[in-house]
């Protein structure tokens, strides 16, 4: 099988590919493949509020940790702002980071500021909180809009 058994799979989704080989069958080799779906130990759910945000608000995105692991988590938690250009670049300009350790199954919530300001560009901007322990990472964005 390509990967070989005992490989390790990375998270997300992975093909494997067997063939088999019987000199007294027709055809003398045969195929099968299969999916391999790896989850990140860590589940993390991203909301922003308010949508739509004036001179002065401060937006404030949520962010829903959960260790599915069966065993203590070392997690950093990092959640990056940015503006969207018209052309769809993306320019990241602040970013607050936290590291703690999650018990099994332990579920816990955090929240990041970001104040709008008379001199920034009006335009969506986006938020990216991303978790990541050592199975992998996980990564949720969501946007909101200033006026």
């Amino acid at each position: 099988c390509i990967p070989a058994s005992g490989s390790t799979f990375a998270v997300g989704t992975t093909t494997v590919s067997c063939a088999a080989i019987d000199g007294d069958d027709t055809p003398s080799m045969v195929t099968k493949g299969f999916t391999i779906t790896v989850r990140p130990d860590i589940g993390l759910t991203l909301s922003v509020t308010p949508g739509i945000a004036l001179s002065g608000t401060t937006v404030t995105a949520s962010v829903s940790l959960t260790n599915r692991a069966s065993v203590s988590r070392k997690v950093t938690i990092t959640a990056t702002f940015g503006y969207i250009s018209p052309s769809g670049q993306t320019y990241n300009f602040t970013a607050s980071s936290e590291t703690l350790t999650m018990p099994a199954g332990q579920t816990i919530a955090r929240s990041f500021n970001f104040v709008v300001t008379k001199n920034l560009p009006r335009g969506t901007y986006s938020v990216t909180a991303t978790a990541t322990d050592v199975a992998g990472s996980s990564t949720s964005t969501a946007t909101f809009v200033v006026k």
